[in-house]
């Protein structure tokens, strides 16, 4: 047998082994249920604070026709957004749906709104309140990767 004195004589000299290197993803590329939780909560603050909102400046006497319409509005958005906290992955895409036919309903069951509308400036605030509101919620329901993977739809 020919030995090299460059050689190592043991194996031992060359040392164990490197261990693989495993590719890690991001958590962040798959989302979070714990941040899709989150947003639910901000969704449904940001909800509610707009039916605050929507109360207050209504310029109507009688308010109570205002009032039963975001009683039924906190109702089933509310209803959805619990469907959604208990990993139902069909309840993103009902509230994503019924959010603007909920405006239009409550705007067929308003109909001295449209009168109303040219004469008062308020009414442009809160139109304008639900519109960035109602939008920004619908954004995150359709494009948020924490609340796929809230309701079993992500990857990971």
């Amino acid at each position: 047998m020919i030995h090299r004195e460059d050689a190592p004589e043991t194996s031992a000299a060359i040392g164990p082994p490197k261990p693989r290197r495993r590719k890690h993803r991001s958590r962040s590329l798959h989302g979070s249920s714990l941040r899709g939780k989150i947003s639910l909560v901000a969704m449904f603050v940001m909800l509610r604070a707009l039916d605050v909102f929507i109360f207050v400046e209504w310029p109507a006497v009688n308010k109570s026709e205002v009032f039963f319409s975001i009683i039924n509005h906190a109702i089933w958005t509310t209803a959805l957004l619990a469907a959604i906290w208990f990993r139902k992955g069909w309840a993103r895409y009902v509230l994503i749906f019924f959010m603007p036919l909920g405006i239009l309903a409550a705007l067929i069951l308003l109909p001295d709104f449209w009168i109303k509308f040219e004469a008062d400036n308020r009414l442009v605030a809160i139109f304008s309140a639900t519109l960035i509101v109602q939008g920004t919620v619908a954004w995150l329901l359709i494009f948020s990767r924490d609340l796929e993977r809230l309701t079993g739809r992500g990857k990971g």
